[in-house]
């Protein structure tokens, strides 16, 4: 009798505070917000006067059957990935979100992927598709579809629409992410507040080595046009500290510095190829040989070597960039009619996965690119392959000299990217070296160790 008593209390007090009727579904009505359904205001679909924090539609049984490999329909999916990444995946372990159909995130208060002790590790492939209405609201730091992230690989996707509002690290793809990975093919839209007077961008917030290919924005931050991916752009665009030191290479292959009022942290950065392999502190040191050092090592590539310090809160550069190239050992053998035509090349390699697939790992700003641009195989120096990219990113080397005719025996391949001009081709990224023996009996292509 007393139970009774007290849900019939507990039904009263609800339907007061709400000033409706109990009908159907009158409780859930109040606590969601949903407009009770009657003759004069029956809505044709449901309304609701406030988003749904995403956890309380999360369907947890569904993200331990599917996890760590999500394969999301709809917005229920997608919230139940990321709260499964945020609560139960106590190994930290790599995950991936795949897209599989258009998701509107709209009613909805989205709570990022990834925070703290729980961020995230992993890959969110788009697949062409796109998230539309994405909310975040709270004046935290870290705020974006992905909060927090140790390793991030983002691409093929659309966020449309997205209202976005938080403090320091926010960005309408992640808060903060510290991968050097390029993340491709993405386009966002929409609006993001924030109080922080730093670590705010389109697609990133703080994601200082992370580089685009392919990817727009059309984003306002405090209600103004920001038209930067990422805070680390913002700053590289405005950046007053570019001269403050002098870098020059010595014919011994020494880096030398010039001296200059102490700056805190100052420190070298070696670039190979694009990405970052080597960061050392510099206030008593004037003088640097990048290769001595195993991390940079002396593998065939395109190396990039600045200064950099800390200012107001962000790393950045501080002298200008001296750039070399390091050919593979046969190419001055073969390769002396084809020098590096650009001073902004485009990177290329051998996929770590895929070792058969050739990708471009970085190119230069849409400016430099050539009209056309072409995969050239050389084949003990002679042009073997000229094949037109299309707009690929990458391609298979066994299909690129698919159709040459291959020399029984020992062959030294080399490939590049080329423009061309006039019908001359001019090279404009690094080269690949492949040494392989053909067997004209077996058909058989294999790498050969004998150098």
């Amino acid at each position: 009798m007393k139970r009774k008593l007290i849900c019939g209390l507990l039904l009263a007090v609800l339907a007061a505070q709400s000033s409706c009727t109990i009908v159907d579904g009158g409780v859930i009505g109040y606590l969601t917000g949903r407009t009770p359904e009657t003759e004069e205001n029956a809505p044709e679909e449901p309304v609701y006067s406030e988003p749904v924090r995403g956890r309380l539609i999360a369907d947890l049984s569904w993200a331990n059957a599917n996890a760590p490999d999500f394969h999301v329909s709809n917005e229920t999916e997608l919230v139940s990935a990321a709260y499964w990444l945020n609560t139960q995946n106590d190994d930290s372990g790599a995950a991936v979100i795949t897209l599989e159909d258009d998701i509107d995130l709209s009613g909805i208060l989205w709570e990022p992927i990834g925070s703290g002790d729980a961020a995230f590790i992993g890959e969110i492939n788009g697949a062409g598709h796109t998230i539309s209405g994405l909310t975040i609201e709270g004046e935290t730091g870290n705020c974006g579809l992905v909060g927090t992230a140790h390793s991030l690989y983002v691409h093929d996707i659309s966020v449309r629409d997205a209202a976005v509002t938080g403090n320091s690290c926010t960005g309408i793809v992640c808060g903060e992410c510290y991968t050097s990975k390029t993340w491709h093919d993405i386009y966002v839209s929409g609006q993001i507040h924030t109080g922080a007077g730093s670590d705010y961008g389109a697609i990133g917030g703080r994601t200082p080595n992370v580089k685009f290919r392919d990817c727009e924005s059309d984003v306002t931050v405090n209600d103004e046009e920001f038209p930067y991916f990422t805070w680390q752009q913002y700053r590289e665009d405005n950046n007053t500290h570019e001269e403050d030191f002098t870098l020059t290479l010595r014919d011994d292959g020494y880096i030398e510095r010039t001296e200059g009022e102490p700056h805190h942290n100052l420190q070298w950065v070696v670039l190979r190829n694009g990405e970052r392999v080597f960061g050392r502190g510099c206030d008593d040191e004037y003088s640097m040989y990048p290769h001595e050092y195993e991390l940079v090592g002396s593998d065939p590539g395109i190396y990039s070597i600045y200064l950099e310090s800390f200012y107001s809160g962000n790393y950045l550069r501080c002298s200008n960039i001296v750039e070399y190239e390091l050919v593979p050992e046969y190419w001055a053998a073969y390769g002396n009619d084809y020098p590096l035509y650009t001073d902004t090349p485009y990177c290329i390699g051998f996929n770590k996965d895929k070792p058969d697939v050739i990708e471009c790992l970085s190119q230069p700003d849409g400016t430099d690119e050539p009209d056309k641009l072409y995969w050239v195989v050389l084949a003990d120096g002679e042009e073997a392959v000229r094949k037109e990219t299309g707009g690929e990113n990458s391609v298979r080397f066994s299909r690129l000299i698919s159709d040459t005719d291959m020399a029984e025996g020992r062959s030294v391949y080399h490939i590049f990217l080329a423009g061309e001009e006039n019908g001359k081709l001019f090279r404009v990224s690094d080269v690949l070296e492949q040494i392989l023996n053909y067997t004209d009996t077996s058909g058989l292509i294999q790498n050969s160790d004998d150098s």
